[in-house]
C-alpha cells in the first residue's frame, strides 16, 4: 500500500479515540500507528547525497505532513518564549 491515508483514517482514528476513552492524551495516537507503515528497504543514512524523494509510505507522509508540523513548532516555541502577540490584534 503506498498511500499514507488508509493508516491514519483506519487504525489512526481508532488509536485516536482508544486513548481518548481511556482519558489519555489523544496526541499519542500516532505512536503505535507510524512504525507499522512501509518503509525502504534500505536506509542511505542522514547524510546521503542522492536529491530526489523515496515513494515508500513513510516518506510520503513525511513530507507531506513537513510543513503543518514545522508551523505548529513554530508557533509552540514562540508561545513557550513568552513572545507577546497582543500587539497584532485580538484573538476572538
Amino acid at each position: 500500500m503506498r498511500s499514507f491515508w488508509p493508516y491514519l483514517l483506519g487504525p489512526g482514528v481508532l488509536a485516536w479515540y482508544g486513548l481518548f476513552a481511556a482519558h489519555l492524551h489523544p496526541a499519542l495516537a500516532l505512536v503505535p500507528i507510524i512504525p507499522m507503515m512501509p518503509t525502504a528497504k534500505r536506509d542511505e543514512g542522514l547524510f546521503a547525497e542522492h536529491g530526489g524523494h523515496r515513494g515508500d509510505t513513510l516518506n510520503r507522509f513525511e513530507h507531506a505532513f513537513k510543513l503543518p508540523v514545522d508551523l505548529g513548532l513554530f508557533g509552540f516555541g514562540l508561545m513557550n518564549a513568552g513572545v507577546a502577540l497582543s500587539s497584532v490584534g485580538t484573538a476572538g
